[in-house]
């Protein structure tokens, strides 16, 4: 019989099952790391849960319950990844010297990777029967999830930096987009701190804890965030189209320039 937590994870299939072949379209159409990072946790999202679904069941091993775990606490880069693609994409709208050089959107690129490692061997570790394995992995996850909450922090900063540099109106789209989305990622981070700190209880335990923390602390805000950006990618022009515009409002520009000059004589 499933519990609770078996009929979230349906509703965490169903959401994400069509969020990716959306998000691969709006790869295709921006070419942006931004809508690139939704596919991967579409992936995560519909593994994760299933093997979680597959562990309650009759057929079901140790095997699945660890993927999913692992699944469910490396599912934070990617939403990270994808905030920090779009945020790239809008800073390079500032058009003067006075934006941030690119070596820093790549530090933090590779910073989100290497938390992502830890998490990833943190969870395989807190899946094995040695006790020292099971500590050591504890705080490779905790780790992780500083690291996530550290980048976050500064990704919020870089966002409103740009937010007061930003010209053009489609790049400032992307930054209010993500600006939105960043109370909501920022619960999403308390609950995985919660979670990884919390040593006393399980109430913040994504796989036994309480299922009702999950869903309005964790599962709520990650489909509002890809809600968001998902929304974002249809209603924001392509790469192509915005620099048509761009080059077509120019000469709109200067041949309403001339004409006033010409008048002018």
């Amino acid at each position: 019989m499933f519990d609770e937590h078996a009929h979230v994870s349906v509703a965490e299939v169903v959401y994400y099952f069509p969020v990716f072949f959306l998000a691969i379209w709006l790869t295709i159409k921006h070419r942006s790391s931004g809508w690139c990072f939704l596919i991967l946790l579409s992936v995560l999202r519909i593994v994760g849960p299933a093997c979680l679904i597959a562990s309650e069941s009759s057929i079901g091993t140790k095997t699945d319950f660890t993927i999913a775990a692992i699944f469910s606490s490396v599912g934070l880069s990617p939403l990270i990844l994808s905030m920090l693609g779009l945020i790239h994409r809008a800073h390079r709208g500032i058009t003067n010297s006075h934006g941030l050089p690119s070596l820093w959107f790549h530090l933090l690129h590779v910073t989100v990777l290497a938390a992502l490692a830890l998490a990833i061997v943190g969870g395989i570790k807190e899946s094995h029967d040695s006790s020292s394995d099971v500590s050591t992995g504890h705080a490779l996850v905790k780790a992780a999830i500083v690291l996530f909450t550290v980048i976050f922090l500064v990704q919020a900063g870089i966002a409103l930096f740009t937010l007061a540099r930003i010209q053009h109106v489609a790049e400032r789209r992307i930054i209010y987009a993500v600006c939105i989305s960043l109370p909501f990622l920022a619960v999403r981070l308390a609950f995985s701190l919660a979670g990884a700190f919390d040593t006393k209880s399980l109430t913040f335990n994504v796989l036994d804890g309480n299922v009702w923390a999950f869903a309005f602390m964790a599962l709520f805000e990650e489909f509002i965030v890809v809600g968001l950006y998902l929304a974002l990618g249809f209603l924001l022009p392509s790469p192509r189209e915005l620099e048509s515009q761009r080059v077509y409002g120019e000469d709109i520009d200067a041949s309403d320039l001339q004409g006033s000059e010409y008048k002018g004589m």
